[in-house]
């Protein structure tokens, strides 16, 4: 963060409330969720896949956190939640959006592209409460069947990013993985607004955990598409959070979580 104080951002697919998964059905493991968020103490942290049930379970289980955001359809309790949770003794906010990332991003309910559905980002303004600089975090979730749409998501993401002064974080599950076409996107010079950085890239330290974040609640990862991408912001460290109780996981991702200070990286 700004004057060299640092602090901690997370994104986490939690995966959503579907009953085909058994015993790793949302109910049997939102303790799980609660833990991790908890123990690991992000004083940032963006979710997906979160519909409005599971935003108000961990509203109600962490107390020292407030959140922004709404549902990705037309009415603004239904489908599901990009939120952005911060710890309120660390962070104040100061504006908020959740805009669609469609080719009318300001219209509730609209979908993308050939996107399967409405899919949002959900931008926080956040103040340090002590040193008085504010950062900025977007959190999102792209098109799981649809490359046009990713590609076209990352787009408006940079667009929209443009206008954002100061240091900047974007978190999110992109449903893509390292050297894709959205993924250049962010991070090349082929689109408006300054590249974005990936943070195990660009990290100090030698990053923690396994490379891929995406399993089937068994912990053998497979792919890399969850990404805490920087701008304006040094990465001092990264972690895939492999937590589990004996073979009992809390998603079929992992969180990532990385530390940030005011500099250089992004």
């Amino acid at each position: 963060m700004p004057d060299g104080r640092p602090y901690r951002a997370m994104t986490f697919n939690v995966r959503t409330v579907v009953a085909e998964d058994g015993p790793d059905e949302w109910e049997h493991r939102k303790n799980l969720v609660a833990a991790v968020l908890r123990f690991h103490r992000p004083d940032v942290a963006g979710l997906q896949e979160a519909f409005a049930r599971q935003v108000d379970y961990l509203d109600d289980a962490l107390a020292d956190y407030e959140w922004v955001g709404r549902g990705r359809e037309a009415e603004a309790r239904e489908g599901e939640f990009v939120p952005v949770f911060y710890r309120a003794d660390r962070f104040e906010l100061v504006d908020t959006e959740t805009f669609w990332l469609s080719e009318v991003p300001d219209d509730p309910g609209s979908v993308g592209w050939s996107a399967e559905h409405p899919r949002i980002a959900t931008r926080a303004d956040l103040r340090d409460r002590e040193t008085d600089a504010t950062v900025t975090h977007v959190n999102t979730h792209l098109s799981h069947v649809d490359e046009r749409a990713r590609v076209e998501s990352a787009s408006l993401l940079r667009e929209r990013l443009a206008a954002v002064e100061g240091p900047t974080v974007l978190t999110g599950d992109f449903n893509c993985t390292p050297g894709s076409a959205p993924y250049r996107v962010l991070v090349g010079e082929d689109a408006a607004g300054d590249p974005l950085a990936d943070a195990r890239e660009v990290a100090r330290h030698t990053p923690l955990g396994p490379t891929a974040t995406k399993h089937e609640f068994h912990g053998r990862v497979t792919d890399c598409i969850d990404f805490a991408f920087v701008r304006g912001l040094d990465v001092t460290q990264y972690g895939a959070l492999a937590d589990h109780w004996d073979g009992r996981w809390p998603s079929d991702h992992l969180p990532v979580m990385v530390e940030l200070t005011a500099g250089k990286n992004g």
